[in-house]
């Protein structure tokens, strides 16, 4: 629809010029009707079809005529696309040829043009030495046919404009207007040559006439004014991590786990050069308890669900560091919120996706481990893994950022050792940590009460083995949010150990995040940042029973309360003590009584 509204605008401003060029015998020679002593302008009106669309605005009651169109004007203004580049050039003079009684207005193409427009010797209605003359009709079809092929059309026509000395009109302003003044008489051949961020369409080429005959055929006007419309769009950020090959925006981890993450983008639709992306950066940053284990690999597919999935028998596409030509670069650097990693697009790279890409689903894969350190953030805050990207066209003055982000969640125990006389010494108490949703033992790092989880093991014997400080304290950091069984399996002297293992439970915050979203011209974004909304803090239970979970630093909802009192165990006889003794009286006694009983009989039988 567009294109043949484009084809109707270029054969309504090129018809009906009657302005003298070199003349022959063939070409008719009365008054004119075009005062030749002017000059003309050309102002073009840019305005965001798309945007205009969402709106549910009809553009198609606005008619092309050249002239200026208050209404039009009005309806669309919100829709302004500001950063747009339009070149132009005359191409040649518009001549009345008659000959035998046939009379008709012709126009001369330089021979470039011709080339590319598919126009022959054997078309031209007449020629004069090298210049040939063809109809507005054999343009304007001619032009249709080139823009059948939308993207090779159109490069062929950006391509012939760069170089044949074209001159540029000023960038479209914030009211999407530019214009060109003081022109010549004359054919004019009109491209866009850049354009920002968000233009994925180009208005297609088309020819005006300056001065051009008035909608109702009743006068010259050497104002034109045309209202070309844009389509445009922008890639898509999406940031997922996986902790157990199901890619989300949240996880939860253990220090020491390898976690992959994705940076999933789809690019922007890629119509011509024009329209060609000069930047696509990602900037990666993560949270201080985490480090890149710098594999990156990059993967291209058709649908979402492949994307998001990795899926990577189904990748259409693969890129890979070691590339040649490198296809993209990666820096990594310490920051003050964490590491950060750039990835850069080079120009080889660029030229794959400006031409085999356009649409598709761009996917930055890459892995990262848990480290083992205080930086890890326990509790409800998580661990924050930012992502922004940064795009420009052609026009590389205007480019925008999108970002998003995932968030790690990791966990902890806090234990409170104590003995019910108050005289056990905490520091020789013995605790081991099963994870009983995933099968194996905590391994950790730690001394004085503070451990970091930082492996695994799979029998009690590899495991380590915590002890609360001095003052009964016991930390254990960096926890998934799973089923665990703490045991006990030594106390201090004299004091029982636990007869069973105790159950905790960590349930994981729930939270939902909206990556942002570029802005569509004429209307409010209602996502310009990131949204991150908690649906559910952590919560846990020990044995069953719901428990407190004490904050790590600000963040809330960290660490799980749990208390253990050690009572003293029974006091039993020992060998050789005050039992044998209390025996041996006993004894002793029922000797003598025995004795004692037997005289009295003796006495009583005399």
């Amino acid at each position: 629809m567009k294109q043949n509204f484009l084809t109707r605008l270029g054969a309504a401003v090129i018809t009906g010029g009657i302005l003298l060029g070199s003349m022959t015998p063939a070409f008719a020679a009365g008054t004119d009707t075009i005062d030749t002593s002017r000059t003309g302008s050309l102002t073009i009106h840019k305005y965001d079809l798309s945007a205009a669309a969402k709106a549910g605005l009809d553009v198609s009651q606005f008619t092309a005529d050249g002239e200026k169109d208050t209404a039009a004007e009005a309806a669309l203004s919100q829709y302004a696309l500001q950063g747009v580049e339009l070149s132009y050039a005359q191409v040649g003079g518009i001549t009345t040829y008659s000959t035998g009684g046939d009379i008709e207005v012709v126009y001369d193409i330089p021979s470039g043009l011709r080339s590319i427009l598919s126009l022959d010797a054997s078309q031209a209605e007449t020629s004069s030495g090298d210049t040939y003359y063809y109809t507005s009709d054999q343009i304007s079809q001619s032009l249709a046919e080139l823009l059948q092929d939308n993207t090779g059309g159109k490069n062929q026509l950006e391509a012939y404009a760069e170089n044949s000395g074209m001159r540029a009109m000023p960038e479209t302003n914030t009211n999407g207007v530019t214009s060109a003044s003081n022109l010549a008489l004359g054919l004019y051949l009109v491209i866009e040559t850049k354009v920002p961020e968000n233009v994925y369409s180009t208005t297609d080429p088309f020819f005006i006439s300056v001065p051009s005959t008035d909608a109702t055929g009743d006068y010259w006007h050497y104002d034109i004014n045309v209202y070309p419309k844009n389509q445009t769009n922008d890639p898509t950020l999406d940031k997922l991590v996986s902790e157990n090959g199901t890619f989300a925006d949240t996880t939860t981890a253990s220090e020491g786990d390898v976690l992959d993450y994705l940076l999933v983008s789809q690019l922007p639709s890629i119509s011509s050069t024009a329209t060609y992306l000069s930047k696509y950066t990602y900037v990666d940053t993560l949270g201080k308890g985490l480090m890149y284990n710098k594999n990156i690999q990059i993967f291209f597919y058709t649908t979402e669900a492949d994307a998001k999935a990795n899926a990577t028998d189904h990748a259409v596409d693969s890129w890979s560091a070691t590339d040649t030509p490198a296809l993209f670069t990666v820096a990594y650097e310490t920051v003050p919120t964490g590491n950060q990693m750039t990835i850069t697009m080079t120009k080889d790279g660029l030229n794959e996706l400006n031409t085999e890409h356009s649409e598709q689903f761009m996917v930055v894969s890459y892995s990262a481990s848990v480290t083992s350190a205080a930086d890890t953030v326990c509790g409800d805050d998580g661990n924050a893994n930012a992502v922004s990207l940064t795009y420009s066209r052609t026009n590389t003055t205007y480019s925008e950022t999108l970002e998003d982000e995932t968030l790690v969640y990791t966990y902890g125990i806090s234990l409170n050792k104590t003995f019910s006389d108050n005289e056990g010494d905490a520091a020789k108490v013995r605790f081991v940590l099963r994870n009983e949703t995933d099968g194996y033992y905590v391994r950790a790092l730690g001394d004085n009460g503070v451990y970091y989880a930082n492996g695994q093991a799979s029998d009690e014997q590899n495991a380590t083995a915590f002890s609360p400080a001095a003052d009964g304290t016991l930390n254990i950091n960096g926890l998934e949010a799973d089923t665990y069984s703490l045991t006990e399996i030594r106390t201090d002297s004299g004091y029982s150990l636990l007869k069973s293992s105790i159950t905790v439970d960590i349930k994981a915050t729930d939270t939902s995040i909206t990556p942002s979203v570029a802005p569509v011209t004429g209307m409010n974004n209602a996502n310009p940042t990131v949204s991150v909304v908690m649906n559910n803090s952590a919560s846990a239970t020990v044995d069953r029973e719901s428990a407190s979970m004490s904050a790590d630093g600000t963040s809330i909802n960290a660490l799980v309360d749990i208390a253990v009192v050690n009572t003293k165990t029974w006091v039993l006889p020992q060998t050789g003590g005050a039992g044998t003794a209390i025996f041996t009286i006993v004894g002793v006694l029922g000797i003598a009584g025995g004795a004692a009983a037997a005289i009295a009989c003796r006495r009583r039988a005399r």
